[in-house]
């Protein structure tokens, strides 16, 4: 049996959306949703499915949003990791009451998919130029970076399990493909 229910719905209210995104659980269950043409992030409460904190305003200086696309959440620290899409590609770090912590990955050029590892690494995902980021969330280096050109035909999104391999779906070729970046 499938218990089915929906929140949300069109529009600019607080319980509302204009395009909803990216989707991700933070630790007490709290769902976090990127709203990429209001340029904010509502948090709803897992029970009650209304918004119990939205922020973002759209803007490029930092802290500001300008069409936020994904979320994923930093495991055992409940940081909000966005990426944004053009036209200022990059990934932004928030706290869960929205307060601005870092932004970093000004080298993206269209950020398709993230997802996080145990150790704290984003895992950036670009479609259109066929590449694979990995980004210290601490520091925002660049870890490690991949063409996926030989591998894959357009790759859409991303999962990490706890051995370091990377699950990347690709639209086109109509498979997943797994990649081991420890080498």
């Amino acid at each position: 049996q499938i218990d089915e229910y929906k929140f949300g719905g069109y529009g600019r209210g607080i319980n509302e959306f204009l395009e909803p995104n990216g989707i991700s659980f933070l630790s007490d269950g709290t769902i976090s949703v990127v709203d990429t043409n209001s340029s904010q992030v509502k948090l709803f409460d897992p029970v009650r499915r209304e918004c119990v904190l939205k922020f973002g305003q759209a803007g490029t200086r930092p802290g500001a949003l300008l069409y936020p696309y994904r979320v994923a959440v930093l495991p055992g620290h409940d940081l909000l990791v966005m990426v944004q899409r053009s036209p200022r590609p990059m990934i932004q770090i928030f706290d869960r009451n929205g307060q601005f912590i870092r932004r970093f990955g000004n080298d993206l050029e269209s950020p398709r998919a993230i997802c996080i590892d145990q150790q704290g690494r984003i895992i950036i995902i670009e479609s259109k130029i066929m590449k694979v980021h990995i980004y210290d969330a601490t520091s925002g280096r660049l870890w490690g970076q991949c063409d996926l050109r030989d591998h894959l035909s357009f790759p859409t999104s991303v999962c990490v399990n706890d051995r370091h391999e990377l699950y990347i779906s690709d639209n086109e070729s109509h498979f997943v493909r797994v990649f081991d970046y420890n080498g």
